[in-house]
């Protein structure tokens, strides 16, 4: 990973859900845990070129913003050389310290973010989504 990472100029962004006025009604623990089984049943399938690829986890924040159930994530700068203008997760590599990936996921989203460890709420991950050289696990966290 750049380790300019931390210079790069992002947008936070919000998608809102507009699903009910009071979230406590979509925020069940019997949608949570279908969203976790759909989350985990997603399956991606893709033959990297390396033998041995990098751990690697984004965090998927949903949160409530004015009583709307919402994601957050990062809007890329235009000015940017790579990936500019994309959407995307707090997320990097996997450090040795970091145990599990939902471990990394936390870390990253602190550390890119901002974002309090101790406020997500980890729901689960799904399968890796396998590129070139990273297994990218998405860790679903609620934030509250």
């Amino acid at each position: 990973m750049n380790v300019k990472i931390t210079c790069l100029k992002f947008h936070l962004a919000l998608l809102h859900v507009n699903l009910s006025p009071e979230h406590n009604l979509v925020l069940t623990e019997e949608r949570k845990l279908k969203c976790i089984e759909r989350l985990k049943n997603i399956k991606i399938s893709y033959m990297p070129k390396k033998e041995t690829l990098k751990d690697a986890a984004v965090l998927v924040p949903l949160c409530i913003v004015n009583d709307q159930l919402s994601l957050l994530y990062t809007l890329r700068s235009s000015e940017l050389k790579r990936n500019r203008r994309q959407a995307s997760f707090p997320g990097g590599v996997k450090d040795l310290s970091d145990g599990n990936i939902e471990t990394t996921a936390i870390r990253e989203a602190e550390e890119e973010l901002g974002i309090d460890r101790q406020i997500v709420d980890i729901w689960g991950h799904g399968n890796p989504i396998i590129g070139t050289e990273y297994s990218v696990w998405p860790v679903l966290g609620f934030l509250g």
